[in-house]
Formats: structure tokens, C-alpha cells, sequence
């Protein structure tokens, strides 16, 4: 036994009206097309380009697309940006047009544009430019532009087509100097553009990856190097005074206590007071000539080694660094310190070195 069931009029007399709203409401979503007008200015794009009227012919094809897209439209409009030198969106198109391909009608026609446009595909690639832009350790925030226009992060590891000739990199993140670089760039050729940024005054001290891994800051020379040599220099200078004090010495002895009187000194000459400065002159300069050797060549090798880099902070304050399996490994920091004290007395004079290296 069946049962018929109905829908009430009031009810339908609702879903007619929601679907007469609805459907004209779904086709004004759709973008409005021309076909005929689209088929008008494309013939026209064709005349004035065989007339050799490029403006007129692009600002055509440029309308066709609009009217109505097509692949045979786009590829125009990529040979108008060939044309005006603008290889890569050139590029860019004619790929696009290879994927608006597939829609068109007709096997023959299909293989024939899809054969054009790689063609031209080839072509371009083969006169663009290419830059690619490096950027290790970037700090938080970086923002690289290139022409004007951004660059994601996630591309400054690979190549960017771009127009030969002029072209400007532009970098800059909060706390940091922002960089800029002039580039001529060369048909079929890559060029790499490291970025190093530098912190501004009051900047941040640690970078960090994009990652979020710390890096160490930027190398500072260190200045104990300096205040090490400048003190051996002052040491050696002090070693040459005591020579020179020395040799007096030892020439007013020689004058006063002369080999042919068998070794005699002259009456009232204070022998043994002259000896003992002698003895302690050379003790001093012989002190400081080592002291000043040490502290000139430790200023030396501190030059030569170069600025160390501070070990990036982890948890607690504490210096780390990340091992070959990712972990943080904790590490000691190097010290280097030199100690020269001379000492001198009535009857002796010598040297103490101590140090922490």
C-alpha cells in the first residue's frame, strides 16, 4: 500500500522563489564573457602587429584576454612582454597559457598551441636571468625585496628568474642595518647574492635561523692583544735601559779598576757597591728582555688567531652549542691570561711568569 505525500503550497511556492534568486545569483558569480567581442579585438591585436604597431597590438590582445581568456591570447600577450624585455613574467605566461591549453577544443588545435608555447617556453628560459639570494643565520624578521617586490624565505635558497640588467636586493630585519645591492644581471647566467646583516647600534646580540636556532653574534676583536704587546714593548724598552745602565757600570769599573794595576781599584772607589749594581742591571735587563719577548709575542698570536665568536646562549644562561646528532653540548669557554712579575733585590733579580692558557 502506497501513500502519496505532498508538499504543501505554501512551501512550494518558497522553493520557487529561493531558486529564482538563487540561480541568477550563481550566474553573476561567474565572470562575464564575450566571446564575439573577444574574436573582434583579437583580429585587430593580429592587424597591427603584422603592421609592426607592438603598443597597439598588446593593448588588443590584452583586451581579448579579458573578454575572454584563451591560450592563443596569453601567448600574444607573453610575446608583447618579450618584446618590451620583460623576460620572466614573459615566462611566466606562455606556462600559464600551457595549462589554459588543455581546455581547448579539438585534438589538432591542442597540439599545435601546446607546441608553440614550448617552444617558447624554451626559448625564454634560455634568455632569462637568474638570482639566487643567500642568506645564512637570518635574523627574526627578515625581509628581503627584490625590485620592490618581497621575496618568501622559503625561496632565498633556490634561483629566481628575472629581466637582465639593472636589479636591486634589498634586506632589512628589526635591530639590524639594512642592506642594499646593485646587480647587473647577465642572460643565462645565475647570480648568488649572499646577505650578511649586521646589528645597528643598541641592536639585538644573538640572531637566530629561521628555524628559531640561536646563532653566535657577530665576531668582536678582542683588545687584550693590544694591552699585551703595548706591555711587552714597555718591558723591552725597560730591558734596553737596564743594558744601557749595564754597560756604564761596567766601563766606570774598568776605568776605576784597570787590568794593568793587577786588578786594583782606584783609593775610595766603592768597588763592591758598583758590582753588585752590575750584577743587578743585568738581572733586570735580562728579566725584562724575556717579559717584553713573552707579552710582545702573545699580543702577536692573539692578532694572528683573530675575533672569537661568543658561544650562543641555551637555558639558564649557560654557553652551548648543538652536535653533529641536533643535541645541545655543553662547552668551556677558553680563557687565555699571562702574568710577568721582575723582581730585583740587593744581591739577586730575576722573573716570575705565571698563566692560564
Amino acid at each position: 500500500m502506497f501513500r502519496k505525500w505532498t508538499l504543501p503550497k505554501r512551501w512550494m511556492r518558497a522553493v520557487a522563489v529561493a531558486l529564482c534568486v538563487a540561480v541568477p545569483g550563481a550566474a553573476a558569480a561567474q565572470p562575464k564573457r564575450d566571446p564575439a567581442a573577444a574574436d573582434e579585438a583579437f583580429r585587430a591585436a593580429v592587424a597591427a602587429k603584422l603592421a609592426g604597431d607592438w603598443p597597439k597590438a598588446c593593448a588588443k590582445f590584452d583586451a581579448s584576454m579579458q573578454l575572454d581568456p584563451s591560450p592563443s591570447a596569453l601567448l600574444n600577450v607573453a610575446e608583447c612582454l618579450e618584446h618590451d624585455g620583460k623576460l620572466a613574467r614573459a615566462w611566466s605566461e606562455t606556462q600559464r597559457a600551457r595549462v589554459l591549453n588543455t581546455e581547448t577544443p579539438g585534438e589538432q588545435r591542442r597540439r599545435e598551441l601546446d607546441g608553440y608555447a614550448t617552444t617558447m617556453i624554451e626559448r625564454l628560459r634560455a634568455k632569462l636571468a637568474w638570482i639566487q639570494i643567500v642568506a645564512k643565520g637570518a635574523p627574526e624578521g627578515l625581509t628581503v625585496e627584490k625590485d620592490g617586490v618581497a621575496i618568501p624565505q622559503a625561496m632565498l635558497d633556490q634561483p629566481i628568474p628575472a629581466d637582465p640588467g639593472a636589479s636591486k636586493v634589498k634586506a632589512s630585519a628589526p635591530g639590524y642595518r639594512t642592506v642594499e645591492v646593485d646587480l647587473s644581471l647577465s642572460e643565462g647566467k645565475t647570480t648568488e647574492v649572499p646577505l650578511s646583516l649586521s646589528p645597528a647600534p643598541g641592536g639585538p646580540v644573538v640572531t637566530a635561523s629561521p628555524s628559531g636556532t640561536a646563532l653566535a653574534p657577530p665576531a668582536e676583536r678582542p683588545i687584550w692583544p693590544w694591552i699585551a704587546g703595548g706591555a711587552g714593548l714597555a718591558l723591552v724598552g725597560a730591558s734596553v735601559g737596564f743594558a744601557v745602565s749595564q754597560a756604564g757600570t761596567q766601563a766606570d769599573i774598568d776605568a776605576n779598576c784597570p787590568p794593568q794595576a793587577g786588578g786594583r781599584c782606584r783609593v775610595g772607589y766603592p768597588y763592591q757597591e758598583q758590582n753588585d749594581k752590575l750584577f743587578r742591571d743585568f738581572g733586570l735587563a735580562l728579566g725584562f728582555g724575556i717579559a717584553g719577548a713573552l707579552g710582545v709575542a702573545t699580543g702577536v698570536f692573539g692578532l694572528v688567531r683573530g675575533p672569537q665568536r661568543k658561544a650562543a646562549q641555551g637555558a639558564g644562561g649557560s654557553p652551548r652549542r648543538a652536535d653533529s646528532a641536533g643535541s645541545p653540548t655543553h662547552r668551556v669557554p677558553l680563557s687565555t691570561s699571562l702574568v710577568v712579575a721582575p723582581y730585583a733585590g740587593p744581591d739577586r733579580a730575576g722573573l716570575s711568569i705565571a698563566g692560564d692558557f
